[in-house]
């Protein structure tokens, strides 16, 4: 199992005194948008992103945790203007204007 030893982020950003430079700022907000955006590729939604559910490794990389905070989404093409969009076992339709 892998550690979060560098912590969560609000953890390491109070470490580092409230802030952080603009080159580390950046290097860890790539990570977490590539970590949402794997999410979402495979259907699922985190639902609690928040700076307590960033954890950084050993080697500063990002991991995007949280309890029980994540959902799959299915996504069904219909026709050309209605798609179903299924969260947790609610259908909701969506009608694409043409």
């Amino acid at each position: 199992m892998e550690l979060a030893a560098n912590g969560d982020l609000v953890d390491y950003v109070h470490g580092r005194g409230g802030g952080l430079p603009e080159a580390e700022a950046r290097f860890l907000y790539r990570q977490l948008c590539q970590a949402v955006s794997y999410c979402h590729s495979v259907g699922v939604v985190h639902r609690d992103i928040k700076c307590d559910n960033v954890l950084l490794t050993e080697n500063m990389d990002v991991k995007l945790g949280g309890k029980s905070v994540s959902l799959y989404v299915y996504v069904v093409h219909i026709t050309s203007f209605l798609w179903l969009l299924v969260v947790d076992n609610i259908i909701f339709y969506l009608y694409i204007n043409c």
